[in-house]
C-alpha cells in the first residue's frame, strides 16, 4: 500500500489498460497502482490535463476470457513514466471489482476497510 497522499489508499496493481477519447486512443499500456478514485498509467504518450476519457481495464488471468471493466474518467496529472486518470463514473459491478481489486492487492487491507467506512462510493 502507498501512503495516503490523494485521500484514498491506492495497491500496486499492474493489468492492461485500453483508453479512448474523442482527441486520442491508446491501447495496451499498464497502470501500475488503482485506488476507487483513479489509476496510474505508464505510457510514453502524455494526453491533455482534463480530456475526458473511457477506460477499460483488463483482468485477465490467463486461465478464463479476459474481462474488461469499463469506467469514466479524464486525465488528471501528468508524471515520468506516464499519467493519473482520475475516475468520474462508473457502474456498480465496476465499482464491486475495483474494491475486490485494492482489497486483494493492499498489503493493509484493514486500513481499506476503515477507508469504505468512512467515504461511500468512489469520490
Amino acid at each position: 500500500m502507498t501512503p495516503l497522499k490523494r485521500g484514498r489508499v491506492r495497491s500496486k496493481f499492474k493489468t492492461k489498460i485500453n483508453i479512448k477519447s474523442q482527441k486520442f486512443e491508446i491501447k495496451d499500456c499498464v497502470t501500475s497502482d488503482v485506488s476507487l478514485n483513479g489509476l496510474y498509467v505508464i505510457s510514453e504518450e502524455k494526453p491533455l490535463i482534463n480530456t475526458p476519457c473511457t477506460i477499460d481495464l483488463i483482468l485477465d488471468n490467463g486461465i478464463q476470457k479476459p474481462l474488461a471493466i469499463e469506467l469514466e474518467g479524464k486525465v488528471s496529472r501528468m508524471g515520468k513514466d506516464g499519467f493519473a486518470l482520475t475516475f468520474t463514473e462508473m457502474d456498480s459491478d465496476a465499482f464491486i471489482h475495483l474494491k475486490n481489486i485494492i482489497q486483494y492487492n493492499t498489503d493493509s487491507p484493514s486500513d481499506f476497510f476503515q477507508e469504505c467506512k468512512k467515504k461511500v462510493g468512489f469520490k
